[in-house]
C-alpha cells in the first residue's frame, strides 16, 4: 500500500514522501507478535555487535550461547550458525561496509555496494579465467612438446 501511494505522487518531495509515510503508519496491532529483538536479546545484540572485528563479535556470541537466559541463548546460537555459513572474508567485508555505510547517504551506500559487488565479480572471473587460461596453455604446450619430440617430420622442423 505504501509503495502504491508513493508511486502515485506527481512531484515526490521529501516533505510529501514523509507525510505519505506518516499517514500510512500505524501503531502495532495487539494481535501482532512482539518484535523478536527486544529486551535481553536486544541488549545482547548491541553488546556483541559493538566490535569492529568479526572475531570479537563471534567471541561474544559464543559467550552468549552459554547464557542462562533461554531467549539470548537461542538467539546467539542461531546467529552463530548463520555466521558460520559465511566465509570469514565476506563477514569482514560486510561489517566494514555496514560501519562505513552508517555515515553515508543512501546513494553513497548503494554506490559502495555496487563497487563491492563489482570487485567480487571481477575477482571470481579472474580466478576462474586464469585457471582456464593456465589449463589451456598447458594442454597446448604438452601437445606441442609431444608433436615436436615424439613425432619427427622429415625435412621440417615441427
Amino acid at each position: 500500500m505504501l509503495l502504491d501511494q508513493l508511486s502515485e505522487l506527481n512531484s515526490p518531495r521529501l516533505s510529501t514522501v514523509n507525510q505519505t509515510i506518516e499517514d500510512l503508519s500505524a501503531e502495532r496491532e495487539p494481535s501482532e507478535p512482539p518484535a523478536p529483538l527486544t529486551g535481553t536479546v536486544r541488549i545482547a545484540l548491541d553488546h556483541a555487535f559493538r566490535h569492529r572485528k568479526v572475531e570479537l563479535i563471534i567471541q561474544d556470541l559464543e559467550a552468549f550461547a552459554q547464557a542462562e537466559d533461554l531467549d539470548v541463548k537461542q538467539w546467539a546460537t542461531d546467529t552463530l550458525a548463520t555466521l558460520h555459513m559465511r566465509s570469514p572474508t565476506s563477514l569482514k567485508v560486510a561489517l566494514e561496509a555496514i560501519r562505513r555505510g552508517k555515515v553515508m547517504s543512501l546513494l553513497q551506500a548503494l554506490e559502495m555496494e555496487l563497487r563491492i559487488a563489482t570487485a567480487f565479480c571481477v575477482c571470481i572471473f579472474y580466478h576462474y579465467f586464469s585457471k582456464w587460461l593456465l589449463t589451456s596453455f598447458l594442454i597446448f604446450a604438452v601437445a606441442r612438446c609431444q608433436s615436436r619430440f615424439h613425432h619427427r617430420c622429415p625435412g621440417r622442423h615441427c
